[in-house]
């Protein structure tokens, strides 16, 4: 079961065991393959030791969302799946359930301005 597997990996790699996980969502990393990452969320983390192969995760840490793009335009966070399921993460916070401003112009497509709370 892929939940219980993710949990086990989260632990194993990190050292952390998360809490109840739900479904974020799935990726295909590569357009075509037959590969599906399914990503999950926790809301809470309990530190169990340090990751049982520590060549798994280079850093393991907690930070605010907020500091997200930046870490992704500084090319400091790199990993497709990864950067795919905080940008979901950060989208999901904008205010009105991520619902962006209509545009103006009912013509005109969105852009990025009419998400004024993700940036």
């Amino acid at each position: 079961m892929p939940i219980a597997a993710a949990a086990r990996e989260v632990e194993e790699e990190t050292g952390w065991r998360p809490g109840p996980l739900r479904p974020l969502l799935s990726v295909q990393p590569l357009n075509g393959s037959d590969s599906m990452h399914h990503v999950y969320r926790a809301e809470s983390a309990t530190r169990v030791g340090p990751p049982a192969d520590p060549s798994q995760s280079t850093r393991a840490e907690w930070l605010h969302l907020s500091l997200v793009r930046g870490l992704i335009a500084g090319g400091e966070m790199v990993c497709g799946t990864s950067v795919a399921a905080l940008l979901y993460l950060l989208v999901e916070h904008i205010p009105h359930g991520g619902a962006a401003r209509p545009p103006a112009d009912p013509g005109r497509c969105l852009l990025l301005p009419d998400l004024p709370d993700l940036f």
